[in-house]
């Protein structure tokens, strides 16, 4: 054991401060955070500074004596993500929550949450399979186009969106799909669940005009009317911004509550605790599917069914009410989430903590980090002379906790400019309320601007191809007459506007052509209508 119980302790919770910030440390940033930490500390063992990092001995040992810490697959998260997931948009959502509930009362079975997701072709997620020792690379077939009888590549395959609903009693309603073509089948939805439908567009995505169709499901499923209101957690997806939609929802009592921008990760129940399983789920019938249907190939069509089977192993209450319940939905918990929870709070503390450090009247010691490594405090002293008696003071954990924010990967970060691009971020709202209603209405009849440019400006002249294949022109627009285009009398081009650099002028009709049509001899130009009428004269 190269460092005592206390160090070990402090750079163990600055690994769970790392993970918990998003910047998880790896085997290998962890024996090289260690290599350092112990050269700052001087008590670093020869073979460590041979390879320049600690042994695996160590790492074995520290890891059986932290039995807290383990390895885990990170979920990649965007930073856009990570900062709008802050105490402020949190309070305003529970904020705007507590609002609809003051006006009218909702229990479990009234409270649902509404998302897409996506299922292809070809799985992304693949399991180990057992192979010859030795071999890097094992390949697997896709269910995908491809040759019979070889092993095609895993190719893009085609996407289907799904729309989910989920109440916090447990229950949810029929699946919606949406497929990548112009004309829905019947075929497409064969040996699906009861009750769940089907449509179909160019993308495959959803769109307000689906959203609509969607909320007309789920009013159906869901029983709800202006006497039994229902509650609908959503995202802010530009489809759910549908005028049709949010009219058919308040004509038939569903309170749309849209979650902050970039926070259904943290906020969102179907993301929480029932997409995750459910997409194991999908790859092992994917999987089973191709398996017992060899040299078939997998098509949008076994999608639904594959899916609905996999809702029946993910759709428990169990999954359903923890989602609810971790996000803190239902039962109602505003405080579900604390202050560690926020890295915007933290940054916030960092900026605190060296704006006080620019004080020179106050001979502050800051001993903790910016981001509170262990148990730092801080130490405040009035009088100058007593600074270097309380520095004394310092425990080693204290000079480990200082050591690990310098050379560690947890920095504070610099902020950042605010844009002047004007338009106002997006926040958590009821899109069912009047106010946002009225807004949205706006925005329609408000035309954008540049499109009475665009529709007032008119070509001269554009080829049109007709239906039987030959190239007609449009009449030129009264506004563009002929006359007041100038054109080169020898090659009958259109002459650019500057005509100085070339062009050329005749010395008798003044009229100018192309240089390139000239194909001057002498020092001055005469035109051929020009020089015919000279030669007319002489003869």
């Amino acid at each position: 054991q190269v460092f005592s119980t206390e160090e070990e302790n402090e750079l163990a919770q600055y690994i769970l401060n790392c993970a918990k910030h998003y910047y998880g440390i790896s085997i290998v940033d962890l024996k090289l955070l260690a290599y350092q930490l112990a050269t700052k500390l001087c008590k670093c063992p020869d073979q460590w500074q041979k390879k320049r990092i600690a042994g695996k001995k160590w790492y074995y040992g520290f890891m059986a004596r932290h039995p807290q810490l383990t390895l885990r697959t990170p979920q990649m998260t965007s930073f856009n993500r990570i900062k709008a997931f802050s105490k402020e948009n949190v309070e305003h959502f529970f904020g705007n929550f507590l609002e609809i509930l003051n006006k009218t009362s909702f229990n479990g079975m009234s409270i649902y949450n509404m998302d897409e997701t996506g299922f292809s072709t070809v799985p992304t997620k693949a399991g180990l399979v057992i192979s010859l020792k030795g071999v890097r690379r094992v390949g697997q077939a896709a269910a995908e186009k491809g040759i019979v009888g070889k092993c095609p590549a895993a190719e893009r395959g085609s996407m289907i969106t799904m729309a989910l609903a989920v109440n916090a009693a447990g229950n949810s309603i029929p699946p919606f799909f949406l497929f990548p073509r112009k004309r829905m089948q019947a075929t497409f939805m064969e040996n699906s669940s009861p009750g769940s439908v089907g449509f179909a567009n160019e993308s495959g995505w959803m769109q307000q005009a689906e959203f609509v169709l969607f909320m007309q499901h789920f009013i159906n499923h869901s029983k709800s009317s202006v006497e039994l209101p229902v509650i609908l957690f959503l995202d802010n997806h530009a489809s759910h911004f549908s005028i049709e939609a949010i009219d058919l929802a308040v004509a038939n009592g569903v309170h749309m509550l849209s979650f902050p921008p970039h926070c259904s990760h943290r906020m969102q129940p179907l993301d929480i605790s029932v997409f995750g399983p459910l997409k194991s789920y999908y790859a092992s019938q994917c999987k089973a599917w191709q398996k017992n249907n060899a040299n078939r190939i997998l098509e949008i069509r076994h999608i639904p069914k594959l899916v609905c089977d996999s809702l029946d192993l993910a759709l428990t209450p169990k999954n359903i009410k923890s989602g609810f319940a971790a996000t803190g939905i239902w039962p109602f918990n505003p405080d579900i989430f604390t202050d560690s929870d926020f890295v915007q709070a933290v940054e916030a503390n960092a900026a605190a903590v060296s704006t006080e450090n620019l004080r020179e009247e106050q001979r502050d010691i800051i001993v903790a980090s910016s981001f509170q490594v262990g148990g730092n405090k801080e130490i405040r002293t009035s009088d100058p002379s007593t600074s270097h008696a309380s520095t004394e003071l310092l425990s080693s954990s204290n000079r480990v906790g200082t050591i690990l924010c310098d050379i560690g990967p947890l920095q504070a970060a610099t902020p950042k400019k605010p844009s002047n691009r004007g338009r106002k971020p997006m926040r958590s709202m009821e899109l069912t309320s009047p106010d946002n209603l009225a807004t949205l209405k706006e925005k329609r009849a408000t035309p954008k601007k540049g499109t009475s440019k665009r529709k007032s400006t008119t070509t001269k002249t554009v080829q049109i191809t007709s239906k039987r294949g030959r190239k007609e022109k449009k009449s030129p627009s009264p506004s563009s007459s002929s006359e007041d285009d100038d054109f080169c009398i020898i090659c009958l081009e259109k002459m650019p506007k500057k005509t100085v650099d070339n062009s050329v002028a005749c010395n008798i009709c003044k009229r100018e052509v192309h240089l390139k049509c000239a194909n001057m001899t002498r020092s001055y130009f005469t035109c051929v209508h020009c020089d015919s009428d000279f030669e007319d004269e002489e003869g």
